[in-house]
């Protein structure tokens, strides 16, 4: 079990003061650094802090294609997933990336 101290978060708030971030990003993205865990997340001001502290940050469907790579995922599958969160989520997504 992994504890989070309140103090050590309160002092983690300068260095992303410029994103405007949920109680919970602050705190994920708090320990993803403290520990270097990956940052999941699909929220752009999440990305950008995290990027911002360093922090390897992956989306939807980053975890998807690396998901497919890995060979947990059919191609088949990848897709099906793609084209789903393109029809039925509000995650942003071009027809070109769908393509």
């Amino acid at each position: 079990m992994i504890i989070v101290n309140a103090n050590e978060v309160k002092s983690f708030l300068p260095l992303i003061k410029d994103f405007k971030l949920e109680a919970a990003e602050l705190h994920s993205l708090h320990l993803a650094k403290k520990q270097k865990f990956l940052f999941l997340t699909d929220d752009l001001e999440a990305r950008e802090a995290a990027k911002k502290l360093k922090v390897d940050v992956h989306g939807t469907m980053g975890v998807i294609i690396l998901s497919y790579k890995r060979d947990f995922l059919t191609k088949t599958e990848a897709k099906n997933l793609i084209l789903s969160l393109y029809s039925n989520s509000s995650l942003f997504l071009t027809k070109f990336l769908v393509n």
